[in-house]
């Protein structure tokens, strides 16, 4: 059985469906969440409604926020917005062993062109014991 108004079906273990044929994911959204969402807003008054709350909360702090960078767009991104912002970043990234150069390159270009510090944290393998 699939949903009537999304795309879910009885291939999720979690699925039930009521009397119309609508799932309990859709059922719990129009429930619970799209009541908070105001649609006379754009998408840009929450965000700067929370880069105020987070320059407010930063105040007299040495940041504003950190932000944990992979070296990918995402986190990339996220950085830009917040120089462009003028957020005060401290930039983390935890190396988990799988760093590529390429990777490590892009991090340290992030945090210097756009003059965030930078924190990077290295986890430390250690080989696992054998039970056999």
């Amino acid at each position: 059985m699939q949903c009537k108004r999304c795309v879910m079906d009885d291939s999720d273990v979690n699925i039930r469906f009521d009397e119309n044929g609508f799932c309990n994911h859709c059922n719990h959204f129009f429930q619970h969440i799209s009541n908070r969402i105001n649609n006379n807003k754009k998408p840009s008054d929450d965000f700067y409604y929370y880069i105020k709350k987070i320059k407010k909360s930063g105040r007299n702090k040495l940041y504003d926020c950190i932000i944990g960078v992979s070296g990918g767009m995402d986190s990339s991104y996220l950085a830009l917005l917040a120089k462009q912002s003028n957020l005060r970043a401290l930039l983390v990234h935890v190396d988990n062993g799988w760093n590529t150069e390429i990777l490590k390159n892009n991090i340290q270009l992030l945090s210097k062109k756009l003059e965030f510090d930078l924190e990077i944290y290295t986890l430390i393998s250690r080989p696992l014991k054998s039970h056999f």
